[in-house]
């Protein structure tokens, strides 16, 4: 019996120093912290107490987020925890972007599509490609052709287009981003043109007259 209690005793010491061996490398925000122990990482709170069990391969605290999530890598996959380190969304998804408009763009078994902060699907993977939203539109790609949907989740630009040029609010990059006339830059069949913010209509290259730009490859 004193031989069970001992050896009892060492293995509660070692678990003990095990568990609070970790490194502190950031602050998570919300009185939580991130911690490294080994090549694995989670989260603890002010007190040192595991919030977060130190499993993880990545946790990320995103700038790019607009909601209340951040995202968790577990052997590969992606998933999402709240501001208090609560797994919200299991890591199941093989890629992502970050929330805007309150959809995700995540990849799953090869497909993309999008779910909720809840992580209901809300648009089936049915999509080769897919990029999160910004300023109300999300990009998708089907058959090697891409379009658009809205944060209404309804597909506004079939996905028609060889390729298309979308950089909201960035005039460096894109000449349609101060023109609230233009939706994005795109080519169809070969021809560089524009997509009409008004009713997602193409228009050639040849036929804008109001923007100073020449021809682009996007």
């Amino acid at each position: 019996m004193k031989r069970k209690i001992v050896l009892v005793l060492i293995f509660t010491i070692s678990l003990s120093s095990l568990i609070f061996s970790y490194e502190i490398i950031s602050n998570f925000g919300n009185g939580l912290h991130k911690v490294l122990l080994g090549d694995k990482l989670g989260l603890v709170d002010e007190n040192g107490n595991i919030v977060l069990p130190i499993i993880y391969d990545s946790i990320t605290k995103g700038d790019y987020s607009e909601g209340e999530l951040e995202s968790i890598k577990l052997e590969g996959k992606w998933g999402f925890i709240n501001k208090d380190g609560i797994v919200v969304i299991s890591p199941i998804y093989d890629n992502f972007c970050y929330f805007h408009d309150g959809y995700a763009a995540v990849k799953l078994n090869n497909k993309y599509g999008f779910i909720d902060e809840t992580g209901r699907e809300v648009v089936p993977f049915i999509y080769d490609d897919a990029w999160g939203f910004e300023e109300g539109y999300a990009l998708i790609k089907l058959n090697n052709k891409w379009g658009f949907i809205d944060k209404n989740l309804k597909v506004v630009v079939k996905p028609i287009y060889d390729s298309i040029l979308y950089v909201p609010n960035d005039a460096r990059t894109n000449p349609y981003a101060s023109n609230k006339k233009y939706l994005a830059g795109a080519t169809l069949n070969g021809v560089h043109g524009a997509i009409i913010r008004k009713d997602y209509s193409f228009i050639p290259n040849s036929k804008i007259n109001d923007l100073s730009w020449e021809k682009t490859d996007f």
